[in-house]
């Protein structure tokens, strides 16, 4: 997506690394890192102080994923706090639970997605929190699981993916790549390269 976001703007002579990281990582990268470009973040307070954004390009949901065969229900954020919650560390889910009073050690702050699912598969986990639909995908695709073995539990927050940018990049570039993604999205080009991509099963939050 992001080469052909540079290729439609007209940006020449530029060499492009796409590398896929951790979600920790790509944090310190954004920080620490000049000419960074990080896929599929969501916004939070604290983050939208620190870099640049581009988007947003598409909507996403954060909620709470277990097993469908547990069938009790969650009527709140008071009623799962009994429960042991894997988090990739880093992510706005962790800071959304934070805030609202889920305790710590309650938290199992995880590198990556699917490892949560084999945790949620084995039972050593209660849920996990992540985007749903992303997990199905992984699920069916990483761990050949059946998508009908998980349920979402509880809706945290719904929110959209952005390009996150370190600070160091010109404002006009950023606008002028701003303008380019909207005709994009306009024109569904986004929407296609974004299936085509298969980044399902690499998206962060």
């Amino acid at each position: 997506m992001l080469p052909q976001l540079l290729a439609n703007s007209g940006i020449e002579n530029v060499n492009v690394k796409l590398e896929y990281v951790s979600f920790a990582r790509a944090l310190s990268e954004l920080e620490n890192r000049k000419n960074t470009i990080a896929l599929h973040f969501a916004k939070s307070p604290d983050r939208e102080k620190k870099f640049k954004w581009l988007g947003p390009y598409y909507e996403i949901k954060l909620g709470l994923v277990g097993l469908s065969r547990h069938s009790k229900a969650y009527p709140n954020i008071k009623s799962i706090k009994d429960n042991y919650i894997a988090v990739v560390r880093g992510t706005l889910v962790e800071d959304i639970l934070l805030d609202r009073g889920f305790p710590k050690n309650n938290m199992l702050l995880i590198s990556d997605p699917v490892s949560g699912l084999k945790m949620l598969n084995a039972g050593r986990i209660d849920m996990l929190a992540h985007i749903p639909s992303v997990l199905r995908y992984l699920a069916k695709n990483e761990l050949e699981m059946n998508e009908s073995t998980l349920e979402e539990k509880f809706t945290l927050q719904t929110g959209h993916f952005y390009f996150a940018l370190s600070q160091d990049f010109d404002d006009e570039f950023v606008l002028k790549l701003q303008t380019v993604l909207d005709e994009m999205l306009d024109n569904y080009d986004f929407a296609r390269l974004y299936t085509k991509s298969n980044l399902n099963n690499k998206s962060r939050s």
